[in-house]
């Protein structure tokens, strides 16, 4: 009667031990080997990239497939929210909440973009429109910057906002801005300007 209960026991202990060895060793669990991350978010790489050349509609879906990577729901409608003044093409997701930073494309007769701006609020300044400003920045960076990795774009973006606060450039509401010690970013230069209580960090294609 002993042997058969130690006998038991040590046929269960196998079979535990078994078990605890699959599933440590499942593939569920394993990570994609190729990665980018931003924090402790995981994107799958290599991401979609564009240029201004591509026009708007292509830089949306670039946009969107770059928040989607890295697991981010808050995308830019293609056919909501936007708004057209002759050649700037301004988006709201929520059109008339004000706090909400304003994204504005530039685009030519071809729909090839000229350039495009950031808004930063300052006058209706809140910290759910700063972290919107900045998300928008990284993401439209991103996209358009497949060589850089996440802590460069994260860096221009910091230095921007501190040049904003710090070498106020101040434009004329409706006024087109100079263009004041630029700063590189891949294939593309960054520049900012204050106008009507927003600060707007500028993004144009580098000169060739």
């Amino acid at each position: 009667m002993k042997k058969t209960f130690w006998l038991l026991c040590l046929i269960i202990a196998v079979l535990l031990t078994g078990c605890g060895a699959d599933a440590r060793s499942s593939p569920a669990a394993a990570l994609p080997e190729q990665s980018e991350t931003v924090g402790d978010v995981v994107a799958a790489a290599p991401l979609e990239t564009c240029s201004f050349s591509d026009g708007l509609a292509r830089f949306i879906e670039c946009y969107n497939s770059c928040c989607a990577a890295y697991g981010n729901d808050n995308l830019l409608k293609a056919d909501e929210g936007w708004r057209s003044s002759g050649d700037c093409r301004r988006y709201r997701q929520f059109e008339n909440n004000w706090l909400e930073p304003e994204l504005r494309v530039y685009v030519d007769d071809s729909d090839s973009i000229r350039e495009i701006r950031i808004g930063f609020e300052d006058h209706g300044y809140t910290q759910w429109g700063q972290a919107l400003s900045e998300e928008r920045a990284f993401y439209t960076l991103r996209c358009l910057n497949g060589e850089l990795s996440d802590e460069e774009l994260e860096r221009l973006i910091a230095e921007e906002e501190k040049d904003m606060k710090n070498t106020l450039n101040y434009v004329e509401r409706d006024a087109e801005p100079e263009i004041n010690d630029p700063r590189s970013c891949g294939d593309y230069i960054l520049y900012q300007f204050f106008s009507g209580g927003v600060y707007y960090l500028c993004v144009r294609e580098s000169a060739a």
